[in-house]
C-alpha cells in the first residue's frame, strides 16, 4: 500500500471541507487558503433610573465562516458555477474545520479578486452564515386560549370591517377633532 502524499494540495488530504446534505464535499478544485470562523454573542443592555446600565443576559449570534480559497486557470469556470450554484440555490452545507464542524450553514456572500500578481489564479473569498430554522409546534385556537384575542391570526385577513355609523361630514369633524 503506497502512502499518500499529503504535502501536495488536493481534496482528499484537505483538513478542512465544505460539505453538502450528502456529505459530498463542495469546491474540490478550489484550494482553501485561509477560513475564519466567527461566533459571537450580543450582551442585552438595559438602563435603569439610576443611570446605570444592567445586562441580564446574552443572546448568541448566528456563526460566520468565511473561505478563502484560490483556483486554477482550468478550473475557473467549473468551480465559480458551484460557487454561483450554491449561493442561488441556498444550498445548506456542513463545514468541516480543523477544531470544531459548523452545520446549517449557507453561502451568504462571495467575492473575486482577479490579478497579474496571482498568475493564472483567483481568489475566491466566500462567507457562510448559520441558519437558525424556527418551527411553529402549535396553532393556537379559541377553544384553546383563555382569551380569544390570544389565539391565532392566520384568517384574521379574511374579516371584514363594520359600517361605520357617521356620515361624511361627521367622519370628517370626528378627525378634525
Amino acid at each position: 500500500m503506497a502512502l499518500k502524499n499529503v504535502n501536495t494540495p488536493n481534496a482528499s488530504s484537505d483538513l478542512v471541507g465544505i460539505y453538502d446534505e450528502d456529505f459530498n464535499q463542495l469546491f474540490p478544485e478550489a484550494r482553501p487558503l485561509k477560513m475564519s470562523y466567527s461566533e459571537t454573542s450580543r450582551m442585552m443592555e438595559h438602563p435603569i433610573e439610576s443611570g446605570s446600565i444592567v445586562v441580564d443576559h446574552k443572546v448568541f449570534m448566528p456563526a460566520t465562516v468565511e473561505a478563502v480559497f484560490i483556483i486554477q486557470s482550468e478550473d475557473y469556470r467549473s468551480v465559480y458555477d458551484q460557487i454561483e450554484s450554491a449561493y442561488s440555490n441556498n444550498t445548506i452545507v456542513t463545514i468541516q474545520g480543523k477544531a470544531k464542524s459548523f452545520n446549517n450553514m449557507v453561502l451568504s456572500s462571495k467575492l473575486h479578486d482577479e490579478s497579474s500578481e496571482i498568475y493564472d489564479t483567483i481568489q475566491v473569498v466566500v462567507k457562510f452564515t448559520e441558519l437558525f430554522i424556527a418551527q411553529i409546534t402549535k396553532t393556537l385556537t379559541v377553544s384553546s386560549v383563555a382569551s380569544p384575542n390570544d389565539s391565532d391570526t392566520i384568517n384574521d385577513g379574511n374579516l371584514q370591517g363594520a359600517e361605520s355609523s357617521l356620515n361624511p361630514s361627521q367622519l370628517y369633524e370626528w378627525i378634525a377633532q
